[in-house]
């Protein structure tokens, strides 16, 4: 029982030493990322858009290659896996990590724009008031309720055959994110003096209504 208690306390005390060192590198590779990302030539621009910072920024950029002239802002959204696949249900959603799968897309990327979006959503921006333009059309055009039959419906649970309001915030939310890495992908390639082609969805439907950056 002494041994136990013992190696207990050792390992209690070695355990808050390690945390304490691993705070103290995190701090340090913060400074790090804050100055180094000041060099990046798509920080004049960056640093502009409300809810982004040093950190923010590094999030953003740790796993994005510069921009080519042969491929659009589409080979960064296959990298973030932010494209629709259709799942077993016959839904499309976005694509999942299944154990003994090969995975085709950077879940750390994908984990780093989740953290961009909150802070995008928190600080209430350009591209917040985006995402609640994007809410409200899904609404309209999946949901097609007003507040009171939708909750009357959702008690009921009659909503399979329509969209629920998580799924719309969650479409909203990656149509945020998509459009962010759309003008992340302009401006970085502007500032290094390239001409890169244009989104799919510009190229194919030259009538659908551009969003420009902020």
């Amino acid at each position: 029982h002494i041994h136990r208690a013992t190696e207990s306390t050792w390992l209690g005390d070695f355990t808050a030493v390690v945390a304490k060192a691993l705070e103290g590198y995190e701090a340090q590779a913060e400074k790090f990322m804050a100055a180094r990302i000041k060099e990046h030539p798509v920080w004049p621009w960056l640093k502009s858009v409300k809810g982004i910072g040093p950190q923010t920024a590094s999030l953003l950029l740790a796993y994005l290659l510069p921009p080519r002239e042969d491929k659009g802002v589409s080979s960064w959204f296959k990298v973030a896996g932010l494209y629709p696949v259709v799942g077993e249900d016959g839904e499309s959603h976005l694509p999942r990590f299944k154990k003994g799968e090969k995975i085709t897309y950077l879940p750390q990327l994908r984990r780093n724009l989740y953290i961009v979006g909150e802070s995008l959503i928190r600080q209430q921006g350009f591209y917040y008031d985006r995402y609640v333009e994007f809410k409200r059309e899904l609404a309209a055009q999946h949901v097609g309720l007003d507040a009171a039959e939708y909750k009357r419906k959702e008690k009921a649970g009659t909503l399979d055959g329509e969209w629920r309001l998580i799924r719309v915030e969650r479409v909203a939310r990656v149509k945020m994110e998509k459009l962010l890495l759309s003008h992340l992908y302009q401006k970085w390639a502007e500032s290094i003096g390239l001409v890169v082609p244009l989104p799919y969805i510009l190229a194919k439907y030259p009538h659908h209504t551009e969003i420009k950056p902020p």
